[in-house]
């Protein structure tokens, strides 16, 4: 086990510090440093307790870093290193919990798999999800429940209890995996109706409203405002969803997200190494034969695992399905890790079950390709990321603006794209007067209120502007509409830098208007 979490450890280490940070990473700090915000506080005394950050994204992420931060310059690897600890959390809890419900063979394999997954390590490595927490929080607390039906104690039954509730506050969307747990519990409720009593029922309740309180205090102050913003249904998107789910599976679903493609022109472009690159791994196969297998499992000893692991799943997955701007993303699909992976590894040790002498060759060649194609594409998202750096909002030329913006001494910096704003406050501790002024650049046509709006951001004698070069514009046509809006109240653009990224491409541009 300290193999795998070191190996997941230094695979994350490796990649972290190559990628720019994104705004949504960022967005917990919010309520940090010097004039924070919060969506939604509790004033106490002359400071405020943050609450939410959004209305589905509670503040706990923000509560984990203030000793962080307290102790630890905010920087890349101070951002980046608690989630990868958090990571090696989840697989140490994904190992107790198999050991107990399928044995130690199924956990040794599930756990390799999992700690050598190209998406869960990017995806939790970078946490812009987050999902980090989540995962920490699932497995560790089925892990508790487990423990306390063994061994009969209701102690750790509040330990899981409460850590479900602190997954809902760190996210709503929590209620994707909790529903499809809770199903699973119930259709297994005829094997665990002797550990059910009316106290252990209470200590349930109470102690998941405990982790819960943050965010149900909000949707009492808010009447259920986290539902009623977020809850509506539509089937437009099932086949990109669809799509979604395969390659976040096998591993693909980052390569132009996360890290960007060689293009034929770059002057960077490496030809192919020994075994090429690979952009997926083998365990979208293995989960169809899993899957395929899975009415057979249910006729072994690992019946329950099975049954809980495709229930849970399933009615997690509808919900992707169905929601409305949601579930379209590979950090929404990630949350039905490990399940996935534990089906595989089921698979695997039931097949194995019948071979005789032969079984533990076999399940550990199964088990050592699934992990070699992991690594693979792990190594390429290494390579692409070294090489090529981030697309977009991932660009690390984030870092060399971090460092440049200082040396202005100016009363304002105005933040004209998407993008630019929390994980550029993150880097500069908070020090810098960023002011978001997107607002007025929507839309070609303003309105009277946001063109009066824009000639009064012009208007700041002691003002330079910040924005994404016109090929990385995250809100398409903003550089363009602020070159129109400043034209109109006779401003001249003049560019004062560009600031390069880790291969020297101009991705962001400093600059100031002047009559």
């Amino acid at each position: 086990m300290a193999a795998f979490c070191i190996l997941f450890s230094i695979i994350g280490l490796t990649i972290a510090p190559l990628l720019g940070i994104q705004l949504d990473e960022a967005i917990f700090t919010g309520p940090m440093f010097k004039d924070g915000w919060s969506f939604f506080a509790v004033p106490l005394a002359e400071t405020e307790i943050p609450i939410m950050i959004m209305s589905y994204l509670g503040a706990a992420k923000t509560w984990l870093y203030v000793p962080i931060f307290f102790i630890w310059d905010p920087s890349v690897y101070s951002l980046r290193i608690p989630p990868i600890l958090l990571g090696v959390i989840s697989i140490l809890a994904s190992y107790s919990l198999l050991t107990r419900i399928a044995g130690r063979r199924v956990a040794l394999f599930g756990t390799a798999l999992l700690a050598t997954d190209p998406s869960y390590m990017m995806a939790t490595t970078m946490d812009w999800g987050p999902v980090a927490i989540q995962h920490v929080c699932l497995i560790a607390a089925l892990a508790f429940f487990v423990r306390a039906y063994q061994a009969s104690q209701t102690r750790f039954l509040a330990a899981g209890a409460f850590l479900l509730g602190l997954g809902c506050w760190d996210k709503a969307l929590f209620l994707w995996m909790l529903s499809g747990c809770a199903l699973a519990s119930v259709c297994l409720l005829p094997q665990i109706k002797r550990f059910i009593s009316l106290w252990r029922i209470t200590v349930l309740g109470l102690f998941f409203l405990l982790g819960a309180s943050p965010l149900v205090f909000y949707n009492y102050s808010k009447p259920l405002e986290t539902f009623r913003a977020n809850t509506s249904f539509s089937t437009d998107d099932l086949a990109q969803k669809v799509h979604v789910l395969r390659g976040t599976v096998d591993g693909s679903a980052f390569f132009r997200f996360l890290v960007e493609e060689d293009s034929p022109n770059s002057p960077n472009t490496v030809p192919p190494r020994l075994l090429g690159e690979h952009h997926r791994n083998l365990n979208w196969y293995a989960l169809i034969t899993a899957l395929c297998l899975a009415p057979f499992l249910l006729f072994t000893t690992y019946r329950r695992a099975v049954l809980f692991c495709v229930i849970t799943m399933s009615v997690a997955w509808v919900q992707m399905l169905i929601t409305r701007g949601a579930g379209a993303g590979s950090h929404h699909t990630l949350l039905l890790w490990p399940f996935p992976l534990i089906l595989i590894a089921i698979a695997a040790s039931a097949a194995s079950d019948r071979l005789g002498r032969a079984a533990l060759p076999f399940l550990i060649s199964v088990c050592a390709l699934l992990c070699a194609s992991n690594l693979l594409v792990s190594r390429t998202y290494w390579e692409k990321a070294a090489r090529n750096g981030g697309p977009g909002p991932w660009t690390n030329a984030i870092f060399s603006l971090a460092k440049r913006l200082p040396a202005y001494d100016v009363e304002h910096i105005f933040l004209t794209d998407w993008g630019l704003y929390d994980n550029t406050r993150l880097l500069t501790k908070g020090e810098l007067p960023l002011r978001i002024a997107t607002g007025p650049l929507m839309r070609p046509d303003p309105t009277p209120e946001e063109r009066a709006e824009a000639g009064v951001i012009l208007g700041f004698p002691n003002a330079i502007f910040v924005s994404n070069t016109d090929d990385r514009q995250n809100f398409p046509q903003v550089n363009a509409h602020l070159r129109t809006l400043s034209a109109a109240f006779g401003y001249r653009r003049e560019v004062l830098e560009l600031v390069p990224d880790s291969r020297g491409r101009p991705c962001i541009e400093i600059s100031r208007y002047v009559k």
